[in-house]
């Protein structure tokens, strides 16, 4: 539940989550401040490409249909942390807090 008394569903991520996960990305890092935006787009494709390698899961956070938030564990890279997920997530600004 959201302080304004909205309920918050959070989900496993799919297909059709696609355009709203990025907006949410594209939304955070337009503010300069939490993502790194300078980062070219093959260094970005290359990242993508690593994860995928790799379990991992994204979910997202919505309230009255719309996609607020997202957030993406993925396994440990190596042996010695696989038992390890890194946590990356981004919430629309109005949403923070």
């Amino acid at each position: 539940m959201l302080k304004n008394g909205a309920a918050l569903t959070v989900r496993e991520a799919d297909e059709r989550d696609a355009k709203a996960i990025i907006h949410i990305i594209d939304s955070v890092a337009a503010e300069r401040i939490y993502l790194d935006i300078d980062r070219s787009r093959e260094d970005w494709d290359e990242a993508t490409r690593e994860v995928r390698k790799r379990d991992s899961i994204t979910i997202v956070a919505e309230t009255n249909g719309k996609a607020v938030g997202m957030a993406h564990l993925v396994k440990g890279k190596y042996e010695k942390n696989r038992h390890v997920a890194f946590l990356g997530m981004s919430v629309t600004k109005e949403y923070r807090g």
